[in-house]
């Protein structure tokens, strides 16, 4: 049974895909580890007591992630957790880490990707001077910059995470300071590896490409960031589960909704000022990438058409964080979000074409340097 679709036609769920960041960022000291850990272990519970009905012995879920010690430790946290919700019954094991330093669908792999530094400088050059003015009356003598106003603030969740209660750092702080904090992390992901960052979507289609593979069942089809080796191997990556769960970083998380087509802006978000188009923007990094962000997308089948034909079709449906995700870039998309998975293959043109050109220009400006130090290292004589 598909957990909160209230379509009486649903005939089954077959299939369950995450991409999480449940890792935190602020993975420092053993206190924010705990913190981690807590989620990571609920997440592998809440995962099995929504889908026990496609687990058994012999189709446990696959697990793979990315290889920074923390996105690994997340990962096995998530087995533990499944493991311990099915009462020691099904024991999932993460079976692929993927080297950060080669090719990984869940690690950025774009050489020539440019930042966010301009857009967010620009913005905290804007609503940082009166709160460096009112700290520094406060304190005479504390010479607060705005870059120490930005560390405050940041210093407010990495203590609350910490402490597990609010920092008193975060009462430095009025409602209008945080929206203005909030939105300088929304001008970072956007234009880091988001919709504002022309090589940012590249980032996302390797996976994309296997995702589509998963839910096809058919081999890879990418000329990216996936390892060619492991995605050929059905022991690396298998094609006949029923669970897929993907532990990866925050960014790449961004880069993937980016590359589908999520959170589309009819404009894109102005580095000086918050306040254009804000009641219908979407772009909001606390709601894409929290602490413990997933998509999940779900394979199923269900009975939206009138035909037989229809009722024995393959859909899916998305969630981020638990919301339904619109799916409006894919044709016949029902108003549950549910749309035909040959209809969502259709969709993700710009990676099934490979980024139509833009994975090539990832790698143009270290191409480029690699030449001029060869020639600075082996002059020409005569």
């Amino acid at each position: 049974m598909l957990h909160h679709l209230k379509d009486a036609k649903l005939l089954r769920l077959t299939f369950f895909n995450v991409t999480s960041e449940l890792h935190s960022e602020l993975y420092f000291g053993p206190r924010n580890e705990r913190f981690g850990t807590v989620r990571s272990l609920a997440a592998g519970a809440e995962t099995y007591n929504r889908y026990k009905e496609l687990v058994s012995v012999g189709n446990l879920p696959f697990v793979r992630a990315s290889s920074s010690d923390r996105v690994v430790k997340s990962a096995l946290n998530w087995t533990y957790g499944f493991s311990a919700a099915s009462s020691l019954r099904f024991n999932p094991v993460l079976s692929v880490i993927l080297d950060e330093n080669a090719n990984d669908t869940l690690h950025n792999s774009c050489g020539a990707i440019g930042s966010s530094d301009n857009q967010t400088d620009t913005w905290i050059a804007i609503y940082t001077p009166s709160i460096v003015q009112r700290l520094n009356n406060a304190a005479p003598g504390a010479n607060l910059s705005s870059n120490d106003v930005f560390n405050l603030m940041t210093l407010c969740a990495f203590e609350s995470v910490a402490t597990e209660s609010i920092s008193d750092w975060c009462r430095l702080f009025d409602e209008d300071e945080w929206k203005a904090f909030e939105y300088e992390m929304d001008l970072d992901k956007y234009y880091g590896t988001g919709y504002g960052q022309p090589l940012g979507p590249v980032e996302g289609i390797g996976y994309i490409n296997e995702l589509i593979a998963r839910l096809t069942s058919s081999p890879v089809n990418d000329t990216t960031q996936t390892n060619s080796t492991l995605d050929r191997s059905p022991v690396t990556f298998p094609l006949d589960r029923t669970i897929y769960a993907d532990f990866s970083h925050d960014n790449q998380l961004i880069a993937i909704y980016t590359a589908m087509g999520l959170f589309k802006q009819p404009r894109a978000l102005d580095p000086t000022n918050s306040d254009v188009d804000s009641t219908n923007r979407t772009w909001i990094t606390s709601q894409l990438v929290p602490f413990s962000a997933r998509m999940v997308i779900e394979k199923i089948q269900c009975g939206i058409g009138s035909s037989r034909q229809d009722e024995d079709e393959d859909y899916l449906r998305i969630l981020v964080n638990d919301a339904v995700q619109s799916l409006d870039f894919c044709a016949g998309v029902s108003k549950e979000g549910i749309c035909r998975v040959s209809e969502f293959v259709e969709s993700q043109s710009y990676a099934t074409n490979g980024g139509n050109g833009d994975w090539q220009k990832c790698f143009e400006v270290r191409e480029y340097t690699a030449i001029m130090k060869y020639i600075v290292i082996h002059p020409r004589i005569g």
